[in-house]
This record gives C-alpha cells, structure tokens and sequence, in this order.
C-alpha cells in the first residue's frame, strides 16, 4: 500500500476523524507530548465531539506501552464517566461501585 511521505504506514488505513458532537458523554485524554498528536489538534478534536478535554501532563504517546502502570488519573477521569467512586487502598486505588448507581453525567 502507497502512503504520503511521513506517514507511518501502521495508521495509512486509518480514516479522518469524525468533527461532529458524539452521540455519548466522554473524555479526550491527551499528552502535552505525544508524537502522533499535538495537543492543538487535541483540544480542536474534543470541542468538536462536545466532549471534556483532561490533559495528562507530558507522558508520551498514551497507550499500553507507556508504561503509566495503574495510572490512577485514568481511572480518575473513568470514575467521573461513569459516576463510581475512586477509593485509595494504600498506594494503590481502586473504583468502587456506589449502591444505586447514578446515570452517567453528560459532560459538555
């Protein structure tokens, strides 16, 4: 498969992102120094999707490989999504389910 200059051939499959509102409340994480995409085009992508932007500070490309371990900012930003209570065990934190689980907030 032929690809532009500079592009990696791993994403030459990959479409345009869809610039429209999604349909579901959600959170663009992104990173002051990721590779892929700058955190302009970032924040452009979540006004665009009518969603909540977190910016995670310089941690790189965000994905498995990172090495963010149990990355307790994700699971932060994931508790707010979803309306679950993020509980501190030690060093280690976990997501606790309330009783009655609220509906998700939509986030704009």
């Amino acid at each position: 498969m032929w690809t532009a200059p500079g592009i990696d051939r791993r994403v030459a499959r990959f479409g345009a992102a869809p610039r429209r509102e999604l349909p579901f409340p959600a959170f663009l994480v992104a990173s002051r120094d990721d590779p892929w995409c700058a955190l302009r085009s970032a924040t452009a992508l979540a006004r665009d999707w009518g969603c909540r932007f977190a910016d995670a500070g310089a941690v790189g490309h965000i994905n498995a490989d990172s090495n963010l371990g149990d990355w307790v900012f994700g699971k932060l930003l994931l508790s707010r999504l979803t309306g679950q209570r993020l509980v501190p065990i030690g060093e280690q934190h976990r997501i606790e389910r309330p009783a009655i689980s609220p509906p998700a907030p939509i986030l704009h």
